[in-house]
């Protein structure tokens, strides 16, 4: 199996490149496509970021709906450089692709080099791999941290176990959402948890805030019984 993903996709996204998805490169270059609805389309995307052509907005369903426009005419692009019907999904920008050997996945890789440089994009190197099936049906960290039994027995033990060992996985597997995973966890688990236990949480949450901000609103959700959230109180 290929695994493969576009390094940050949504903010590389050129807005150019929007009509070349539409049209074909060429043909949207032409005078005669200017007033075509993919130009169109760029032109109202650079409108709504002071008029920059490097990215588009995160969040938005339009800015969906282009990035599956973009990323659809380069999964056409990469069969037709494969010379074969490709098996296997594609989320957005994640790929999972399948072939019989080795070396056909290699050639895909090379392949899908090819298609996202074409759109300005590139393969996000620390998350491509060439796994053996049949692979594992989760990952292995999310496993590890399952095993993991969070009890209130007064010493929250089993609490800062279960922080030590996300800490650790998320340094062994950066590329995945590991802490965001262990913060999602903790919620379920946060009105079982005894005043001892909450305070362990509430101190490694903010640990894990203040090294990626991204997880800001994953653990402003997280509360124990009725008290507030945890980055509201702390």
């Amino acid at each position: 199996m290929l695994k493969a993903d576009i390094a940050s996709f949504y903010p590389s996204i050129y807005t150019h490149s929007i009509p070349w998805a539409i049209h074909g490169k060429e043909v949207a270059r032409s005078k005669r496509a200017r007033n075509w609805y993919g130009n169109q389309l760029d032109t109202w995307m650079r409108e709504t970021q002071d008029r920059q052509t490097g990215g588009i907005p995160i969040g938005p369903d339009t800015s969906f709906l282009i990035a599956e426009v973009i990323a659809s005419r380069m999964d056409v692009m990469l069969e037709k450089l494969m010379r074969q019907k490709l098996r296997g999904v594609r989320y957005i920008d994640d790929y999972h692709l399948y072939f019989r050997t080795r070396a056909e996945v290699e050639r895909a890789l090379s392949a899908l080099h090819v298609v996202t440089q074409s759109f300005e994009l590139q393969i996000n190197g620390p998350k491509t791999e060439i796994i053996e099936i049949p692979e594992p049906i989760e990952p292995e960290w999310k496993t590890d941290l399952r095993l993991i039994r969070i009890l209130s027995d007064g010493r929250a033990t089993g609490v800062k176990a279960f922080f030590d060992r996300a800490s650790l996985l998320a340094q062994k597997f950066p590329g995945d959402s590991v802490l965001t995973y262990a913060v999602r966890k903790i919620a379920h688990w946060a009105a079982k948890l005894n005043d001892t236990e909450w305070e362990v949480v509430r101190s490694s949450l903010l640990r894990f805030a203040m090294a990626e901000p991204t997880m800001l609103p994953a653990c402003s959700k997280c509360s124990k019984r009725t008290s507030s959230p945890v980055i509201a109180s702390a």
